[in-house]
Formats: C-alpha cells, structure tokens, sequence
C-alpha cells in the first residue's frame, strides 16, 4: 500500500504540470494544491475549500479503498479536486491580450485531456510513482455549491495501485 500523501503530491505534482492548466490559473503553478489533514491546525477541508483564492485548485485525499480486480486484492485512493476558477469580471487570463477566463468544467476537461509535463500522455492515459498508480475508475464532475452559495465544481478520481508498494 502507498503512502496516501505520497499518492496526493504525485496527483498535485501532474496537474502542475500542464501548461494550460498553469495558464488559467495565473501562470502560477502553486495555485494548485494538495490539502492536507493537520489535526490541531483548524485545517478542516471545509475552511480549506471556504478559503480558496480565485484562481485556485485543491486537491484533496479522501479515501483508502480497498477493492477487487482481475481476482487480486488491490487498494483504491480516492480524491477530490476543488475548481475555483480564474473570475471572469477580472480579465482575460494572460494580460490584456490573453484569452478569457476558462469555465470550470473546461479547466477539468484540460486536466483530464492535456498533455502531462514532457510526455505525450494526458492523465487519464499515464501513470503515477513509476507505474504504481494508473487511472483506471472514469473520473467525474459534479457541480456543488459553497457556503456562500457561489458556484463550486469538483472533479472525482478514483486511483487503484498496481501492486504492493
């Protein structure tokens, strides 16, 4: 079995790495981040999604599933990726000749559909930690809102590993 955290920075690390991504959220690579449980912190998911800035991506570990494939026990990592995307009313991402901001479920659909870093996979077709994980359960969005009633996506991945790590 993986460490959980090792399995969330892998997923942060893969994400930051997509440029189009980057662009939509500022240029900024470190507008996408992996929440993690501090107990004694006041670092609860909720005031972590309350908190996020525009633009921003969070991405948090959920679950350790355990599960059945092919006839051998494999574990499952589930987690949730928080969209709060780049605020239309502020601009065109990319200065004032840049492109207008992206909505959140085209920012999932480069997520899942852009090419990673320097390969010629997208997240969907790579793997993670030198083959130990590979998306496998078909990733969704869902539309939710916060506690301000603004507009909140999050995607849904569920991650199996290949093997005991």
């Amino acid at each position: 079995m993986l460490d959980p955290d090792l399995v969330l920075a892998a997923v942060v690390d893969a994400f930051q790495s997509i440029p189009a991504v980057v662009s939509e959220l500022a240029d900024d690579p470190t507008n996408i981040i992996g929440h993690t449980y501090t107990y004694g912190t006041e670092d609860s998911i909720a005031r972590a999604i309350y908190s996020m800035r525009s633009p921003s991506i969070l991405v948090a570990y959920l679950d350790l599933l355990g599960g059945n494939f092919d006839g051998a026990t494999i574990w499952k990592h589930r987690l949730e990726v928080y969209l709060r995307p780049k605020n239309a009313a502020t601009g065109v991402v990319g200065g004032m000749s840049g492109v207008p901001a992206a909505s959140p479920p085209h920012v999932w659909w480069l997520l899942m559909n852009s090419v990673l870093g320097s390969t010629f996979q997208n997240f969907r077709q790579t793997s993670l930690l030198s083959g130990s994980l590979m998306l496998c359960d078909t990733p969704t969005l869902k539309h939710r809102t916060d506690e301000q009633g603004a507009d909140l996506w999050v995607g849904q991945l569920v991650i199996p590993e290949w093997g005991d790590a």
